[in-house]
């Protein structure tokens, strides 16, 4: 597409080149029709004309015609580098921004994680809780149980109340021990959750990581080529006023390129005022609309530049 772009913009820079001679052309051709007639009609050729003074015509008519194209030759240049890098600069800046939208919808992935991981640890805090109050009924139980056991050796004549009571509390404490197996089982299935958790979570860290660095590098790469569509832009300018001879050319402004915006882990930049050189529009005080800047230059004419695009482009004065 990059190298279908420029060969259309020569094509259509070398048609209008092409107008230019083809009127030379013509006002060479009218010349040398004249003469030819003069001289059939039997007049006499005019002081200072030899007898070929329509060749000369024509030779005289090609070399402006020559000239004319090598002018265009350079402007058309300077134009088509601008084409092509503005180009290329807007496809950086599409790219950009899916990167910060990959990196955006890694980031809520990330936090989603993150809240998962807070609400396991919460919920493994309340079961270990729960295990501390059932070890220590465990324990309590089996206390009851031994001294249960005691009265049995020291009380005989109370032994069939004893041997109840002493069932009865190892009952308790079988149920008690199953309670305290399932709970240290519930223990360790929410144990291995936040190990499961905490490993997905270092997972998406890690390739957190690397998309934001890929974006961060996207965001340069579109900055970069910002610039370079910024410089072909100046370089532009100067070989149009470099070759402006007479009547100059009214080119028109191109928009400044789109910058990408950062997102919320790309950083950001504050507004700051900036005094401006010549006449200025818009808000002068930082964090307000962008600010456009105009001057005059040495041929009369004016140039415009704002805080995006840093380069003056020139139109003709009315």
């Amino acid at each position: 597409m990059k190298y279908s772009l420029v060969a259309l913009t020569f094509f259509v820079l070398s048609a209008r080149a092409q107008e230019y001679d083809f009127g030379a052309y013509e006002a060479a051709y009218a010349n040398l029709g004249d003469g030819s007639q003069n001289n059939q009609g039997g007049q006499s050729n005019k002081q200072g004309f030899s007898a070929g003074s329509g060749l000369r015509s024509i030779a005289e008519g090609s070399f402006s015609s020559a000239n004319d194209a090598l002018n265009n030759q350079e402007s058309a240049g300077h134009q088509a580098a601008y084409v092509a890098k503005n180009t290329l600069a807007q496809a950086a800046a599409g790219a950009s921004a899916t990167a910060q939208a990959a990196l955006a919808g890694k980031q809520i992935l990330l936090q989603g994680l993150e809240q998962q991981l807070r609400d396991a640890q919460q919920g493994l805090m309340g079961e270990q809780q729960q295990l501390m109050q059932a070890q220590r009924a465990a324990d309590t139980t089996m206390q009851a149980a031994q001294e249960a056991r005691a009265h049995v050796n020291v009380l005989q004549n109370t032994l069939n109340a004893a041997q109840a009571a002493s069932e009865h509390m190892t009952q308790a404490a079988s149920e008690a021990a199953g309670e305290l197996a399932a709970q240290q089982s519930m223990v360790g299935s929410a144990m291995d959750r936040v190990a499961n958790l905490q490993k997905q979570l270092d997972a998406v860290r890690i390739d957190f990581e690397a998309t934001r660095a890929a974006a961060q590098k996207a965001q340069f790469v579109a900055q970069s080529a910002a610039a370079n569509a910024a410089a072909a832009a100046a370089a532009a300018a100067a070989g149009l006023t470099k070759i402006a001879q007479g009547s100059k050319p009214i080119i028109p402004i191109p928009p400044p390129p789109q910058q990408p915006h950062a997102g919320s882990n790309g950083g950001g930049s504050t507004g700051a005022g900036k005094k401006p050189t010549g006449g200025s529009a818009g808000d002068k005080h930082g964090g307000g609309p962008k600010t456009s800047k105009f001057f005059h230059t040495g041929e009369g004419n004016l140039a415009l530049t704002d805080e995006d695009y840093q380069v003056g482009f020139y139109y003709e004065q009315r």
